[in-house]
């Protein structure tokens, strides 16, 4: 099984619309994947469809987990458990694509897991999984707290989405926290991939290419970059819509831009052909 960590300077990267597409389009082509949703905007749980409630006993999502709540009543069992994954665990729309539901309390959580030291407990967490998923693909918050290091923690890689602004276009907390964590010893996980996302044309004026073109003369940015995805209405639509782009719009020029980022991520090892 492969985790693969979606991560960003800021939030409105992109990160949330690129795990559920290139998830989705993994699911399709025969691979198990999971989305984690670690972020407190719950953008992958909304575009899934998912649906949870925190204050149902029946119900869990990943905050859930990872602060070990008890709120499993097995047959038999005078007290309850704390849910694993696999009791959070939702199917979707799309064939052999599931999702862990984030949630807006996520925000309290990330501070109760820091008190709780509970940084590897994602990790822990998503191994369960191995029994019956492919890919672990993992919506981080658009901030660096200990949800997102826990994100790297728990990471074979990292992909790193980025928007042509100049508050998405810093990358650099995020990777000099990657490579810190990789010397400690608390993550084995390596920036795999640099993603551009929301692309605007060239029309819009000349700002965008100068952040491109400034993000192209860093050498380590330039030699992971992946394919553009183009901004273009069928995302937001397919958004609202609740249904992922490759269903919604799957003749769109966005979403052939993630057939083209995919294919790239299969050459460099981040994600891998199903096999035959």
């Amino acid at each position: 099984m492969k985790t693969i960590a979606f991560m960003s300077g800021a939030a409105g990267a992109g990160k949330s619309a690129s795990a559920v597409t290139l998830g989705t389009k993994l699911a399709l082509r025969g691979q198990a994947v999971c989305i984690v949703d670690l972020d407190r905007q719950r953008t992958s749980t909304f575009y899934l469809n998912a649906v949870v409630d925190p204050y149902d006993d029946e119900q869990h999502y990943v905050g859930d987990v990872l602060l070990r709540r008890p709120k499993v009543k097995e047959k038999g069992a005078e007290s309850r458990r704390p849910p694993t994954f696999l009791d959070a665990i939702q199917g979707t729309q799309v064939d052999n694509l599931f999702v862990i539901a984030g949630h807006a309390n996520l925000k309290d959580d990330a501070l109760a897991l820091a008190q709780a030291n509970g940084g590897q407990r994602l990790r822990e967490a998503i191994r369960p999984l191995e029994q019956f998923i492919d890919i672990v693909l993992i919506d981080c918050p658009g901030e660096l707290n200990i949800l997102a290091t826990s994100a790297i923690a728990a990471a074979d890689d990292v992909v790193m989405c980025f928007a042509p602004t100049l508050k998405h276009a810093d990358l650099m907390d995020v990777w000099d926290t990657v490579d810190d964590m990789r010397r400690d010893g608390s993550s084995t996980a390596e920036v795999a991939a640099v993603m551009p996302c929301i692309i605007p044309p060239k029309r819009q004026g000349g700002f965008y290419g100068e952040i491109m073109d400034k993000m192209q003369a860093v050498p380590a940015y330039k030699a992971l970059m992946t394919p553009q995805v183009r901004q273009q209405h069928f995302e937001p639509s397919a958004y609202s819509h609740q249904q992922p782009l490759p269903i919604h719009a799957p003749r769109s020029e966005v979403n052939g831009d993630y057939d083209l980022v995919l294919e790239d991520l299969d050459k460099r090892g981040v994600t891998t052909p199903a096999a035959a």
